[in-house]
């Protein structure tokens, strides 16, 4: 996976994945980062955005996606874990297909690596209140893009550290 660090500096290649079904919207959590992501990863060395997105959602969902359209790049500055984080992101917007089990249940765990992904399907209307990093995903979802967006992000600082 691509990730470099520096003293207390990380740098993140990553990818996400944007599920929406019903005015609904696939998060998911773990115990060790306790705030809600969108489904993803970190893409491997050689490895196109969209060749991860499509790997990390048959590690972690175990389903074949249907890549829509790239929503977002971008470039996302944050503080977590003793870290200063510089993280570049493609963002797709995905989808299922029909048949999906996943689709109907509100709740599910995958396995990724050892970790427990605790994954649920919010409503786009309960974004606000929700702890969702990084955090322009509480309005941008709300109005996805046609095209690709650049976007430079600044989270001051992730509100729950792990130790």
């Amino acid at each position: 996976m691509l990730t470099f660090e520096r003293g207390q500096n990380r740098f993140n290649y990553r990818v996400a994945g944007v599920f929406l079904d019903q005015a609904k919207i696939l998060l998911h959590i773990t115990q060790e980062a306790p705030f809600w992501l969108l489904p993803g990863g970190r893409c491997e060395m050689g490895e196109a955005s969209d060749e991860a997105i499509t790997r990390e959602m048959q590690e972690e969902l175990e389903i074949q996606v249907k890549i829509e359209r790239l929503l977002w790049i971008v470039e996302n500055f944050f503080e977590y874990s003793h870290y200063h984080f510089h993280e570049l992101a493609f963002y797709y917007l995905l989808s299922m297909p029909t048949d999906c089990e996943l689709l109907y249940k509100s709740t599910f765990t995958a396995q990724d690596s050892g970790v427990t992904l605790y994954f649920q399907w919010f409503s786009l209307n309960e974004l606000d209140a929700l702890e969702l990093y990084p955090a322009f995903l509480k309005t941008d979802l709300l109005h996805l893009p046609l095209n690709p967006h650049h976007i430079i992000h600044r989270d001051p600082r992730v509100s729950r550290q792990v130790s």
